[in-house]
C-alpha cells in the first residue's frame, strides 16, 4: 500500500525508449540504488510508462524489493501508441476496473504499458504511433507538483536521472537543468548517457559571470575536445544527419553552463547510486 501522499523528492527517469543492453554491474546498481533513494525519501519516481527500455527497468527495480508497492512510480504515456489501448476504455460506468493484457495485442506497432508501476497518465492528443507527445505535459506536471508540495519558499526537489538515451534525452535534461533543478548522468549505460559523460570528461572547469552578474563555475570545450567529441556522437549515433548532431553539440555545450547542477555517476565511483542520487539535490 502507498505509504506517502506527501513526497519529499520528484525522480524523473528518462533515457532510452527501446530495449538496451546495460553492463550488469551497474544495471544491478541502478535498480537497488533508484529503490532506496526513493524509499528513503518518500519519494515519487516519473517515467514515459511502457513495458521497454528505462521504463522497464525502473519497473523492475521497483518489483524487486520487498517495499516496491509503497513507493509511488508514475507513468506518463501518449496514448496513442498503446499497445491494447481499446481494453483501458470505459464503456460500462458500472466496470471501471479495466482488465489489460500485456503479453499479445492485434498490432505489433506501439508498446505495453508497464505492469509495475502503481499509476499511469496518458495523455490524448489525436495522435496514433507518435512517440514524445507527452513530455511537455510530463515536464509542466513535475513542476506543478513541485511547486504544490513546497514548504515555505522553496519547492520540492527534483531530479532527472538519465540513463542511455537518445537525441532528445539530451534536450530533456537540459530543459530539467535550465529550470534549476538537478541532473544525474549514468555513464557507462550507452549512447547520450555516455556522450554527456565524454563531455564532461573533456572539458575544462572556467570562471564566469553569469547574466546576474554572479560569478559561477561552467565547463569549456576547446576547439580540439569539440572535434573529439564529434567523433564520439558518430559513433554513438551512427545515422543521426550533420544538422542534427550539431544541435546535440550545441546542447551539449549549454548543458556544460550549468556544472553545479551536473553529476556524472560511474560504476567504479565509491559512492552508491542512491548517495549520489539524493546527494545531487543539494546542489540546489
Amino acid at each position: 500500500a502507498i505509504t506517502s501522499w506527501n513526497p519529499n523528492l520528484l525522480i524523473s527517469v528518462t533515457g532510452g525508449a527501446q530495449d538496451f543492453h546495460c553492463p550488469p554491474e551497474l544495471e544491478k546498481r541502478f535498480k537497488r540504488g533508484l529503490a532506496k533513494a526513493a524509499k528513503s525519501t518518500d519519494a515519487w519516481i516519473f517515467t514515459g510508462g511502457t513495458n521497454t527500455g528505462v521504463m522497464k527497468l525502473v519497473g523492475e527495480a521497483v518489483r524487486g524489493t520487498s517495499f516496491g508497492s509503497q513507493i509511488v512510480t508514475i507513468g506518463v504515456t501518449t496514448w496513442g501508441i498503446i499497445k491494447n489501448r481499446e481494453q483501458l476504455t470505459v464503456t460500462n460506468e458500472r466496470k471501471i476496473v479495466r482488465d489489460y493484457e500485456t503479453k499479445e495485442a492485434r498490432s505489433r506497432r506501439g508498446a505495453f504499458l508497464d505492469p509495475n508501476h502503481t499509476h499511469f497518465l496518458l495523455v490524448d492528443d489525436g495522435t496514433q504511433y507518435k512517440y514524445g507527445k507527452e513530455i511537455k505535459f510530463r515536464a509542466d506536471l513535475e513542476q506543478k507538483i513541485s511547486e504544490r508540495y513546497r514548504e515555505g519558499s522553496s519547492t520540492l526537489p527534483q531530479i532527472c536521472i538519465l540513463v542511455e538515451g537518445g537525441p532528445n534525452s539530451i534536450k530533456t535534461l537540459l530543459e530539467t537543468v535550465k529550470l534549476g533543478n538537478p541532473g544525474l548522468v549514468i555513464a557507462g549505460s550507452g549512447r547520450s548517457a555516455d556522450v554527456l559523460a565524454e563531455a564532461y570528461r573533456l572539458s575544462s572547469p572556467e570562471e564566469a559571470i553569469n547574466k546576474d552578474g554572479e560569478r559561477q563555475t561552467i565547463r569549456v570545450l576547446s576547439e580540439n575536445d569539440k572535434e573529439e567529441l564529434n567523433v564520439v556522437v558518430s559513433k554513438k549515433f551512427p545515422n543521426m544527419k550533420p544538422e542534427d548532431k550539431d544541435k546535440i553539440l550545441c546542447e551539449i555545450i549549454e548543458l556544460l553552463n550549468y556544472d553545479k547542477l551536473l553529476t556524472i555517476y560511474e560504476l567504479n565511483d565509491s559512492k552508491e547510486f542512491e548517495s549520489s542520487a539524493v546527494s545531487s539535490t543539494d546542489t540546489r
